[in-house]
């Protein structure tokens, strides 16, 4: 497998923190599990079930008629609410998040909101270390979709080759993002060239990242601005023009990366 840079600036976890995790996991999951059943038996024990309307009135998973039933079925309920929690725990302390585009974290996301799998140590460790071994295809195939979104010179291509000017139609309304996609586009392009250069983008404040700086600078009517990766000008009809020519060396890398993804040959830059 050919390594990014010569020192792979991707995420490369240690996973230690799954032990924590799903050893604190463990702990709650059995403190939940006897406090449940020992309200239960609470309600038994009081005098005519006196208990029993007080709680129906104030915790929704009590049932008159089937106690124990029901609070089975809320145990499960609040089993399944903190293996999601440590799910996405483990995915934000790991920062293999960061190898993802937008669109990818948000199905990562919506396949753990969806989930009922139990965070063990062994499930837990057997699925991050496949989201290691994958992260440097996940990264590649997450830059190669938002170049491909970014511009709709790339979309009709099977292959292309990212030139120095990209233009993100009605990326802009006014004097911000014309929706949230588009704001997401931006963001992975600067994402992307942060993690090339070696640098965590996480690392930064949201008003630091380019993407809300943007903005303040059209509240302040400015149309055109450089960044560190790449400068920008904006036109009244929302279109935002991108220039790739702050750092040559990051645009190689892209374009290194884009044949490897695609196991060919790129065209030419057109002008050449």
């Amino acid at each position: 497998m050919t390594a990014i840079t010569g020192n792979d600036p991707l995420p490369s976890p240690s996973l230690g923190f799954i032990d924590r995790t799903c050893r604190h996991r463990d702990q709650a999951l059995a403190l939940l599990e006897s406090g449940m059943r020992d309200i239960w038996k609470a309600i038994e024990l009081s005098p005519d079930r006196c208990l029993s309307e007080a709680l129906r009135q104030r915790v929704s998973w009590y049932s008159l008629r089937e106690p124990e039933r029901e609070c089975g079925r809320s145990i499960e309920t609040l089993r399944v609410a903190l293996d999601q929690g440590c799910w996405k725990e483990l995915l934000q302390r790991s920062k293999l998040g960061l190898v993802m585009n937008a669109r990818q974290l948000d199905q990562v996301r919506d396949e753990i909101a969806k989930s009922t799998q139990e965070c063990t140590r062994e499930v837990a460790m057997a699925t991050f270390m496949d989201l290691v071994d994958r992260r440097y295809e996940t990264f590649r195939e997450g830059l190669v979709e938002v170049f491909k979104t970014l511009s709709r010179n790339y979309r009709s291509h099977s292959v292309f080759r990212v030139n120095k000017r990209i233009i993100l139609d009605n990326a802009l309304w006014g004097i911000g993002w014309n929706c949230y996609r588009q704001r997401d586009r931006f963001h992975d392009l600067w994402s992307y060239c942060c993690l090339l250069d070696g640098v965590d983008p996480t690392g930064f404040n949201p008003d630091e990242t380019p993407a809300a700086q943007l903005t303040h600078h059209l509240k302040r009517g400015q149309r055109e601005y450089v960044f560190e990766y790449f400068r920008v000008k904006t036109y009244e009809n929302g279109n935002l023009h991108i220039w790739m020519d702050q750092r040559p060396d990051l645009l190689e890398r892209i374009n290194a990366l884009i044949a490897e993804h695609y196991g060919t040959t790129l065209p030419q830059e057109k002008g050449r």
